[in-house]
């Protein structure tokens, strides 16, 4: 299954932070740890690690590692990745939690997004096809990120969701990149850990628009 982008939403809440910055703008993070991964189809088990890991409060594996999502899943073989039915798979049975997918527009992808990290306290899987470090588009289709906060304007003096999910609020996400400091990728151009990016610097610098049709898919708790 080709992935042209997909979000995946966590099916438990959990407390946020704001905190306030110089002028008008303002942060929320989840605050997930970032891991990097070991092998370079292992975007999709990497992202599931670090779900489950920061859903349970642990840290450094302490639970199930990449390498033991991978073959459980059956990725652990190169060329081997992972579809957005397989990383909703993966995240139902590796959190116990049900998840049902559903696919949105741009317009819709972005609130939804910001909701579930500003109201709901989870973090947000994405995969988008990526990008070599010579700007050209990855040859191997979708690569997998998790974005755990964002950064947006103030309304009024007020810090809220509703407000940062329209584009002239919202300025960035903070986004944990699998390939970021990972051995085996340094031909990907990969997002430094906790940047803030505007969508548009995203797709400039991070993931290519080949084929991008404006469609999102989402997987939310049901």
């Amino acid at each position: 299954m080709k992935i042209r982008g997909i979000i995946l939403a966590s099916s438990v809440a959990v407390a946020i932070s704001g905190a306030a910055f110089a002028g008008s703008s303002y942060e929320v993070h989840r605050g997930v740890y970032h891991y990097a991964q070991q092998q370079n189809n292992w975007c999709g088990p990497t992202v599931v690690e670090m779900w489950t890991d920061s859903m349970r409060g642990q840290h450094g594996s302490s639970w199930s590692s990449q390498r033991e999502i991978a073959a459980r899943y059956g990725i652990e073989n190169a060329g081997n990745g992972t579809s957005g039915d397989k990383m909703e798979y993966m995240l139902e049975h590796e959190s116990g939690r049900s998840f049902q997918q559903s696919a949105k527009t741009k317009k819709g992808y972005l609130k939804k997004m910001v909701k579930e990290i500003g109201k709901y306290g989870r973090p947000v899987a994405t995969a988008v096809k990526a990008v070599y470090t010579d700007g050209r588009p990855s040859v191997n289709g979708g690569h997998w990120w998790l974005i755990d906060g964002y950064k947006a304007k103030k309304r009024k003096g007020r810090k809220r969701w509703q407000d940062a999910a329209k584009s002239k609020y919202l300025k960035g996400f903070k986004v944990n990149d699998p390939a970021y400091y990972s051995p085996v990728l340094p031909y990907i151009a990969s997002v430094p850990e906790r940047k803030v990016l505007s969508e548009s610097s995203f797709f400039r610098k991070y993931a290519s628009k080949t084929k991008w049709r404006g469609t999102r898919y989402l997987v939310i708790d049901d």
